[in-house]
């Protein structure tokens, strides 16, 4: 009887060491797949948080490595909203100046579900608006609708790698950035009716 129930526990034990194995190995395969999909996401490993379930870096847009090379863009609205007081457009000189401070307070912490979000959002959407309804009475019309095209084509870009390539998404950000200072410039050089 002693024998039996030994033999029993040495079975038991050989079952659950065979199923530990497995675990194990379920877990490092798991363990390669995530770094094989950070991988896809960014270059900078050691830099870059992983992502989460819900396809964010910490509830953040992007991670801070990337949000803040964006923050630094933010300031070429500071050089057109410059040029366009030099040239005496004030109200749309407000604008970009308000540009500048919404990109800059946002891409400081880039939280996806953040008032801050929202509100440079809307207040971008809103400059927009009021630039291209003064480049339609501007003789400049056609190189500010070119460039600010590029910038809207980016910008889709951008939210397309957003979930593929870290470093694609924060790129094209960075040309939306870039178009939109351009359009902006030419806008201010010509003259508005």
């Amino acid at each position: 009887m002693k024998k039996y129930r030994i033999k029993n526990k040495i079975i038991r034990l050989d079952i659950i060491c065979k199923k530990n194995k497995i675990k194990s190995k379920n877990k490092n395969k798991n363990k390669k797949s995530k770094k094989s999909i950070q991988n896809k996401n960014c270059f900078c490993l050691t830099i870059c948080p992983k992502m989460c379930d819900n396809n964010r870096f910490d509830n953040l847009v992007l991670p801070l490595v990337h949000g803040w090379s964006i923050w630094y863009f933010s300031y070429l609205h500071f050089f057109t909203s410059m040029y366009a007081l030099i040239n005496q457009y004030y109200i749309l000189s407000l604008f970009g100046f308000g540009s500048m401070g919404s990109s800059l307070n946002y891409w400081k912490y880039p939280l996806h579900d953040s008032w801050r979000r929202y509100f440079d959002i809307i207040f971008i959407q809103l400059s927009f608006y009021v630039h291209t309804y003064y480049a339609f009475k501007s003789s400049n019309l056609y190189g500010y609708i070119f460039f600010s095209c590029s910038g809207i084509i980016s910008y889709g870009t951008s939210n397309y790698y957003i979930r593929k390539n870290l470093f694609l998404a924060t790129y094209f950000h960075i040309l939306v950035h870039i178009f939109a200072s351009i359009a902006n410039a030419i806008l201010y050089s010509g003259k508005i009716n």
